[in-house]
């Protein structure tokens, strides 16, 4: 199991917020510190822009929920 960390997203309107994720492979991260002086990932891309990538795996299971 791959070890957990905290990457930073932002919305459209300015607001950050952190989400655990797995740690990354790729270099559309880069590693910041908070004002608490706690490291993160800073994704390189929004949020809206990360759920495009599993917005087709979504949709199905909405789908195979609301069939129940």
């Amino acid at each position: 199991m791959q070890e957990k960390q905290l990457a930073q997203f932002s919305l459209p309107d300015g607001t950050t917020f952190l989400v655990e994720v797995e740690a990354p492979e790729s270099k559309a991260i880069e590693r910041v510190a908070l004002p608490s002086g706690q490291q993160v990932l800073k994704a390189q891309q929004t949020f809206e822009e990360a759920l495009d990538h599993i917005k087709p795996v979504a949709s199905t299971i909405v789908t195979k929920l609301r069939c129940r």
